[in-house]
């Protein structure tokens, strides 16, 4: 399409292979909508035509109700439970097999979204982790990085992925959060939008006399690292793992480590990391899928499928193991597939070479929202997505996909719904993924880690509600990654007796700092080797619902922090 004129475009437009005549009207900016269509030909694999035929066919499967899964069958994956809570030693050695490992390892960081959803007018990886010392999410994960480095001797890169939306303004967050050395050699993959689609035809849609355009979804990431080359340059560099982590998951590096050492024990392909799943929960489930005369597949299913692939499989539908008849005490309350959290860990080999196979281009689907049964018109316009996860469908059959489950307090938490979202998913038993309760799960898994080195922590001993939702807030506890890399280094840390009331505020941070003895029942910042600590204050900082003025950040939350 380069090499043609503007006219011959227009005249190629209006073919029935594209169906795009509508574009050029008395009203569009023809010559941007022209540049558009070059850019997006140029980007998209395959070209517009491809994007057409593909949604044009996908928009058949959806009007008709052909199911992506027919004749699979699904079951639960097979599956290692790390728990350092129920197995301390074989957490502690899978840490450090992972360990070993860190130095041939880069990271990946998804961050496309704006927090609209949240109530958030900025980008997600800015918002504050926690209210001490509102560290924002990506300084938490450079930071956490830069430790890691500082343990193995050898730089550990970081790609991000960004948006249109996005992509400034985290060009801009990255200048103030220090680190110039490190932030200075982060990659940058911008991803833009596809054409959004008004009918079955696959006609695009215009808005203010120009292409409109959607997301298509954050399984773009893989196309983006290689056409960047950059997943080729790690592997040249002698790279040999590579973690995905979401925006604002605070927990991936507290089970990093022992993740590598799973699957470098198990030859894992591909690792999903991920929680027990409660029935109805909006996670994808992981699951094994069978077929006579296919391949079986690893995969996670979405959750707005599960319901339908079990009830195509003669199961009642998307429930618990109980209701199944299956699974322990333990496990009864949950979905036999494990929630994904899309925290994924690849073979770098394996990854690349499946990179250059496919080019990163991901399974596509679409989900348009039908204005009526005849299933022509749509409510707005839709587009064709794609998911990270489905990259587990890339690889070779002698290549394994498998999965870790970890305890949820270790491993996830999730800022993504407004206060009043949050509200609801309460009510219906389940967790709020709102910013006040991922701010409380971040101090309670360093509570737990603290417990697990061997400190005495108080347990909540009251409950607080803001805007809604109830709250048992732990001791307000910032492990900084400096700290403790690893469950194991934190063991080293804490020695002696330690006390902590469950009000206490407690920062610890700095390499070579060891506590031998500490007794807290106020606020203290610990930035060095100390002995026999002991600090008690009659006020500490303490949390109280917002006012109207107060900023984004804490009125998504509901509550902010006082020292008085």
């Amino acid at each position: 399409m380069e090499r043609l004129s503007d006219d011959q475009i227009k005249a190629l437009m209006g073919t029935p292979e594209y169906n795009q005549s509508h574009l050029f009207t008395a009203d569009s900016d023809h010559a941007t909508i022209i540049q558009q269509l070059k850019y997006f030909d140029r980007n998209y694999p395959g070209g517009i035509k491809n994007y057409i035929a593909r949604a044009r066919r996908l928009l058949v499967d959806s009007a008709t109700g052909v199911n992506p899964l027919e004749g699979w069958s699904p079951s639960a994956p097979e599956s290692q439970l790390v728990s350092p809570e129920l197995n301390l030693d074989e957490f502690l050695s899978l840490e450090q097999e992972g360990l070993s490992e860190i130095a041939h390892s880069g990271i990946v960081l998804v961050a496309g979204g704006l927090g609209e959803r949240l109530g958030y007018s900025s980008i997600k990886i800015g918002l504050p982790v926690e209210l001490v010392t509102e560290t924002c999410f990506l300084k938490l994960f450079i930071e956490s990085i830069l430790a890691l480095q500082e343990r193995s001797g050898t730089h550990i890169p970081l790609a991000i992925m960004t948006s249109e939306d996005t992509h400034d303004r985290t060009v801009d967050l990255i200048k103030t959060l220090g680190h110039e050395e490190y932030t200075s050699t982060i990659y940058l993959m911008k991803q833009e939008k596809v054409p959004a689609i008004i009918d079955n035809e696959g006609r695009f849609a215009l808005e203010k006399g120009q292409l409109s355009g959607k997301p298509h979804g954050h399984g773009d990431v893989h196309i983006l690292l290689y056409q960047h080359g950059i997943a080729q340059k790690w592997l040249s560099e002698g790279k040999k793992w590579v973690m995905f982590i979401q925006d604002t998951n605070p927990l991936p590096f507290k089970v990093f480590a022992s993740a590598l050492g799973v699957s470098k024990k198990n030859n894992f392909a591909m690792n999903f990391l991920g929680v027990p799943r409660i029935p109805k929960e909006s996670m994808g489930g992981v699951a094994r899928l069978t077929k006579p005369g296919e391949n079986d597949l690893i995969v996670c299913v979405e959750y707005n499928i599960i319901d339908t692939l079990m009830k195509s499989s003669g199961h009642p539908g998307d429930i618990s193991n109980r209701e199944l008849g299956v699974g322990t005490p333990l496990t009864a309350d949950f979905s036999p597939f494990p929630g994904n959290i899309n925290t994924l860990l690849f073979n770098l080999p394996s990854y690349v070479n499946a990179l250059q196979r496919t080019g990163g281009t991901m399974p596509e689907f679409v989900n348009p929202k039908y204005a009526d049964a005849t299933k022509t018109v749509f409510k707005s316009a839709t587009r064709l997505e794609c998911l990270m996860q489905d990259f587990s469908k890339m690889f070779n059959p002698d290549e394994k996909a498998g999965f870790t489950m970890y305890d949820r307090w270790i491993s996830f938490t999730a800022v993504k719904n407004s206060l009043a979202d949050a509200v609801q998913k309460v009510q219906q038993g389940l967790d709020p993924w709102s910013a006040g309760m991922g701010e409380n799960d971040y101090y309670y898994c360093n509570n737990k880690l603290l417990q697990l080195a061997g400190a005495n922590i108080e347990p909540p001993n009251q409950t607080e509600t803001f805007s809604g939702i109830t709250y048992k807030f732990p001791a307000k506890i910032v492990l900084h990654p400096s700290f403790a890399v690893s469950l194991s280094e934190l063991r080293s840390k804490v020695q002696g007796r330690w006390d902590i009331s469950a009000r206490s505020v407690l920062i610890l941070e700095g390499k070579n700092t060891v506590v031998n003895g500490l007794k807290s029942d106020g606020f203290l910042h610990i930035t060095s080797s100390q002995e026999n600590v002991e600090k008690t204050d009659g006020v500490v900082p303490r949390y109280v619902p917002v006012e109207e003025n107060d900023k984004e950040y804490l009125k998504i939350r509901g509550f902010k922090m006082i020292h008085v």
